[in-house]
């Protein structure tokens, strides 16, 4: 019954503080919604999502999670999106995550790769998830990078545009690449360099 969808959905808000809301659409348009965004219902009433790539990708995803970022321009925030079936496997609708990206940002923001670094994690179509440059989360990483990925192993490194492109992928496709400026990597071994010649 709706009563207890909203109540579960509003016990997973509280226990969860990097989730912001979660909304399903129906089929049949109506909306269930928890931890209320009214741009992102809006969006939805309006029908403008049901008429995007984005929500066919959901509809013929087979029940795995789809991140998506900039959702209505917003990079703010992630949504993970999933098709949602009834009990005889028929599509009923889509639920969607609202997540802070702030729970991506927090595992990096005590790390210091050095000035100009990124950190970008795309999915396994290599569309941008996460991209933490400079110390902020942004919405256009400063490369296409990740289409330079091997696929013939798990991690590796390359040189591009003058960074080092360090990467790894993981199990669900997912790719996790750290980019460091080579001038800031050999930054120290020029020191010592000029301080050789000099003595």
């Amino acid at each position: 019954d709706l009563k207890k969808i909203e109540e579960l959905l509003l016990s997973i808000i509280i226990s969860n503080s990097d989730i912001s809301s979660i909304t399903i659409l129906r089929n049949n348009g109506d909306i269930e919604a928890s931890g209320y965004n009214k741009d992102v219902e809006k969006f939805l009433k309006d029908g403008e999502f049901q008429n995007t790539d984005t929500y066919r990708k959901v509809k013929n995803s087979k029940g795995e999670a789809y991140w998506i970022t900039g959702l209505l321009g917003n990079y703010e925030k992630i949504h993970v999106m999933r098709e949602l079936t009834d009990y005889y496997d028929k599509l009923a609708g889509i639920i969607i995550f609202e997540i802070e990206d702030k729970a991506i940002g927090s595992l990096y923001k005590s790390l210091n790769m050095g000035e100009g670094s990124s950190i970008l994690i795309t999915d396994g179509e290599n569309n941008l998830i996460y991209n933490y440059d400079n110390g902020e989360a942004t919405s256009e990483p400063r490369g296409d990078y990740a289409r330079y990925i091997s696929n013939d192993g798990e991690s590796g490194s390359f040189i591009l545009n003058g960074d080092l492109v360090a990467y790894s992928i993981c199990d669900n496709d997912w790719k996790l690449l750290s980019i460091i400026p080579l001038n800031y990597l050999m930054g120290d071994i020029y020191g010592v360099g000029k301080m050789t010649i000099i003595i």
